[in-house]
C-alpha cells in the first residue's frame, strides 16, 4: 500500500501584521505581506463580515483567511491582526461664538457657534453651562462630539449684565 499524505503550504515568509492609523475620511486596511504560495488566496473578515477596508475610529480584529488545494494540501490557519483607527484632532480655529454678553430681560440666554458649518459633516457642538436668566459672569464650555473626532474643548464666558432701573417720577395734578 501507498499512503500519500497531505502536503502543507509554505507559509513562513507571509506575515499580517498589527497597524494603527489616524481618522482622515479615508478608508484604512491590512494586507498580508509577503509572497503567498501557488494556488493560495487571502480573504480578510472583520467580525464575521468579509470586508478589509474601514473607515471610521475604532479597534478592528481582522482575520486573514486563506484558501488552496484542500484536496492535496493541509488547511492553512487563519491569521489575526488588530486595525487601530485613532480619532482625528479637529481644529476649532476659525469656529466663532455669537454674541457672548447679554442684558438681563427676564429670558433665558446662551452662546452659540457663529459658523457651525465649519464644523465636518456629522459633528455636533456640545455646550455645558450655557443657558442663564439672572446677571452674572457664567464659564461655557465648548465641546465638538462626534465618534471620529476627539472632542476639543473651548472655554469662555457668558456675560449677563445687570439692567438699568428706570425711575419714573410722576406727579399728579390737583386742579
Amino acid at each position: 500500500d501507498v499512503v500519500i499524505t497531505k502536503a502543507e503550504y509554505d507559509m513562513s515568509s507571509v506575515e499580517f501584521e498589527n497597524a494603527e492609523y489616524t481618522y482622515d475620511r479615508n478608508g484604512k486596511m491590512l494586507n498580508v505581506q509577503g509572497k503567498l504560495p501557488d494556488g493560495v488566496s487571502v480573504s480578510y473578515y472583520v467580525d464575521g463580515l468579509p470586508t478589509n477596508e474601514l473607515i471610521n475610529s475604532g479597534v478592528y480584529e481582522i482575520t486573514a483567511v486563506f484558501t488552496g488545494d484542500s484536496h492535496n494540501y493541509e488547511p492553512i490557519e487563519d491569521k489575526k491582526a488588530t486595525l487601530t483607527i485613532k480619532k482625528a484632532t479637529h481644529n476649532m480655529e476659525g469656529i466663532k461664538l455669537e454674541e457672548t454678553s447679554f442684558v438681563y430681560d427676564g429670558h433665558e440666554h446662551e452662546i452659540k457657534l457663529k459658523n457651525e458649518m465649519l464644523l465636518p459633516n456629522g459633528v455636533e457642538a456640545i455646550y455645558k453651562n450655557n443657558k442663564h436668566i439672572d446677571a452674572g459672569t457664567y464659564e461655557i464650555e465648548l465641546s465638538i462630539n462626534e465618534n471620529n473626532y476627539q472632542a476639543e474643548i473651548v472655554e469662555t464666558e457668558l456675560v449677563i449684565k445687570k439692567a438699568e432701573a428706570i425711575i419714573t417720577n410722576k406727579m399728579e395734578s390737583n386742579n
